[in-house]
């Protein structure tokens, strides 16, 4: 599981200035580490050095003992490719959409599945005369938005793939398979948290409904990289970290095959259920179903609930 979380400034652009990571493998975290954005002033970036030097990583014995310091590229490539895409771990944050859009180098119209949403250039290379551009060997992610809680974000194609990046989740060959796109594990805790409580919820109010020890914790001001705004954004991503495991704990009692990163409401985990138990929808089992009653059925539909159609 790779959780991180960004900060940004505090004007209209919300640039990234920095943000922090952890990686954990059985629930331990083995790395941490702090990555900035490419426009701080040099006392920004001094403030950095000096954390990190004088911080140790919440790791186990076992894991890195010292705090990472990357730059935004160093992040992407050594941490967040490997990670997320080669390995397929678990991405995990707290309102993905928000985040990931802070680690973009540009953003497009996104093309199907996400059609109607952004595509993120995260990853770009640069030439012999040092211009940067977008490196189409590197999947984008596509972002389309359900409403404010929930969000369809995925893996782009990309152009030349590995042969092991063409083996499908859950092969039973472990062959690839051409035209195959690995999609990725996006978990938002923010739509997980509202599909098991229907409420929507902040990473505090979350922390406290699902009882998690790390919560997080306040600062008074924004924007300015200070060595308190640092223990800030790692507080957040300690309190992620737990959250998942406690919203995940949560999940796996429902006992479904669907995945968690695939729920987006309540009405997920029902038609898990359903699924699971073999029962298909009505128009599956009864295609010539009159229609005609369908329209009935969905008009006596109102607020989450149904009623008797009115006469």
């Amino acid at each position: 599981m790779l959780v991180f979380d960004t900060e940004t400034r505090i004007d209209e652009t919300q640039r990234l200035t920095f943000g922090s990571y952890q990686s954990l493998i059985g629930g331990w975290c083995v790395e941490e580490g702090i990555f900035y954005g490419t426009r701080l002033s040099v006392k920004e970036f001094g403030t950095l050095k000096r954390y990190v030097r004088a911080h140790k990583p919440v790791t186990v014995h076992h894991g890195v003992r010292e705090l990472r310091l990357l730059s935004l590229s160093e992040f992407l490539d050594d941490v967040l490719w490997l990670d997320a895409y080669k390995s397929r771990c678990l991405l995990v944050a707290f309102n993905h959409p928000f985040d990931l859009s802070r680690l973009a180098y540009q953003f497009t119209d996104a093309r199907r599945p996400f059609e109607g949403g952004f595509s993120l250039c995260l990853w770009t290379y640069r030439d012999k005369h040092g211009h940067e551009y977008r490196n189409h060997h590197r999947p984008h992610v596509g972002i389309k938005h359900i409403d404010a809680k929930r969000a369809f974000i995925g893996f782009t194609a990309r152009k030349k793939p590995d042969q092991e990046d063409l083996i499908p989740e859950g092969s039973k060959t472990a062959r690839p398979e051409k035209g195959y796109k690995f999609r990725g594990h996006f978990l938002d805790l923010r739509t997980l948290a509202f599909a098991l409580t229907d409420r929507g919820h902040s990473l505090e109010s979350a922390c406290d409904a699902f009882g998690v020890e790390h919560k997080k914790s306040k600062v008074k001001r924004h924007g300015k990289i200070t060595q308190k705004y640092i223990d800030y954004n790692r507080r957040d991503v300690l309190a992620t970290s737990a959250l998942a495991e406690k919203v995940i704990e949560e999940y796996q009692r429902h006992h479904i095959r669907l995945q968690p990163t695939k729920v987006f409401s309540p009405a997920s985990i029902g038609k898990g259920y359903l699924r699971d138990m073999g029962i298909s929808p009505v128009l599956r089992r009864q295609p010539d179903f009159p229609k005609e009653f369908l329209g009935y059925a969905e008009s006596a539909f109102y607020g989450g609930r149904a009623s008797a159609p009115l006469t």
